[in-house]
């Protein structure tokens, strides 16, 4: 086996805190490997990871043990055993026509309820922010990143190069809010050609597949093009289930003009792309926090040209239930193999509100309550890794 000794660690938080955050990265980003029976029913899992410090051990469970995780881990089963579910649109083979070629696997599974797709077990950016010392300076930079950008547990398909078992990158699944309990994994063929494409398509950090990077030595090289088909794939396998759970709503709202006039009144001819405004939330979706806030759920990301253009919900909590005038400045950072860099000019916002205007810019000044909900438009060039965050300045404060 392998040890990491870290001696005298420079922490901002307390042990325990800094430590569950590395125990987090374990869960959510190396899980593919500690799965048994993947390779094979009757082996192991390919790694097997322990924690401690100072002596004192820290508890990581198994995969198919952890409640946020085992959905996921079971798909991956599913996807190495080739097992289909009873449902249609949850099984999709991914496939190249030219060259012929099975690049991999998706399949789709429901995870459980909507009240169970909460994190019990990650530690989230309020949870750490929560544990900075009280008198820290404002100047004191604390990282206060979470393992996995996305507000609840599932909802996301990962996908995962076979060779090393590699969990290369999460992508939000989308559509409607039924969609929200699902998971799906993308689990590459196991064919050399395949993933040595796929492994080309990797920037040094190995969290993308980007097509566009892939060398073309020759006429015959068919990698870029087995990249780029294993993404539009992908692709289809999440519309088919999204229009799956969109053919169980028509029949609930019914057809013809009857249907043409809830989706106007429901707002799903309008937004950015057709997207759907925001909605009110619901009662049980308050949450209580010390000071105002907005929470970003990613619900879609499209590609213009060389720009990747990002929908986000935005919900305010710790306003109450009186309307309060407030500015919203969205910001963030983007990500390469070094960490955090500069975005500069690469990114752009806009704002949508609930009455569907446009307002282009980082900044929104507006009146909001706990129930109030909002889009923000991200688009970012090139292939920039850029994690967008909303700060909340209330304008009326006594």
């Amino acid at each position: 086996g392998t040890s990491i000794v870290i001696i005298a660690p420079r922490f901002q938080l307390r042990w325990q805190t800094e430590m569950n955050r590395i125990r987090d990265a374990v869960r959510w980003h190396v899980w593919p490997k500690r799965v048994p029976g993947v390779r094979d029913p009757a082996l192991g899992a390919d790694m097997e990871i322990r924690l401690g410090w100072n002596n004192n051990s820290v508890s990581v469970p198994s995969p198919l043990d952890d409640p946020e995780i085992r959905p996921y881990a079971r798909a991956l089963l599913d996807c190495a055993r080739e097992r289909k579910d009873d449902e249609q649109n949850r099984d999709v083979e991914a496939r190249c026509n030219r060259p012929q070629k099975v690049l991999g696997a998706v399949k789709f599974r429901s995870a459980g309820s909507p009240d169970q797709n909460v994190f019990h077990l990650t530690l989230t950016e309020s949870d750490i922010s929560s544990d900075v010392p009280a008198g820290s300076a404002e100047h004191d930079f604390v990282d206060a990143e979470p393992a996995v950008d996305f507000a609840s547990p599932w909802g996301q398909i990962a996908l995962i190069r076979r060779e090393p078992l590699l969990l290369v990158r999460y992508e939000p699944i989308g559509g409607p809010e039924a969609a929200a309990t699902e998971v799906g994994v993308f689990l590459s063929a196991e064919d050399a050609e395949v993933e040595g494409a796929l492994t080309k398509a990797e920037p040094p950090a190995h969290d993308d597949w980007i097509f566009q990077i892939v060398p073309k030595d020759h006429s015959r090289d068919h990698r870029r093009t087995l990249v780029k088909r294993t993404l539009e794939e992908i692709k289809r396998a999440k519309s088919k289930l999204i229009a799956g759970f969109r053919t169980t709503a028509l029949g609930e709202l019914g057809g013809g003009e009857h249907f043409v006039s809830r989706q106007i009144s429901d707002g799903l001819l309008g937004g950015v792309g057709g997207g759907r405004p925001p909605k009110p939330l619901s009662p049980s979706s308050s949450v209580v926090s010390s000071k105002p806030r907005a929470l970003l759920v990613p619900v879609r990301s499209d590609q213009d040209g060389d720009n990747t253009v990002h929908e986000l919900d935005v919900a305010l909590h710790g306003l109450g239930t009186e309307p309060t005038s407030v500015l919203l400045t969205a910001d963030g950072s983007g990500h390469d193999s070094a960490g955090s860099m500069p975005v500069g000019q690469h990114v752009s916002f806009s704002w949508i509100t609930a009455n569907g205007a446009v307002t282009p810019g980082a900044s929104l000044a507006t009146s909001g309550t706990d129930a109030t909900r909002l889009s923000l438009i991200v688009t970012v060039a090139s292939s920039l890794r850029f994690r967008p965050k909303v700060s909340v300045e209330v304008s009326d404060a006594p």
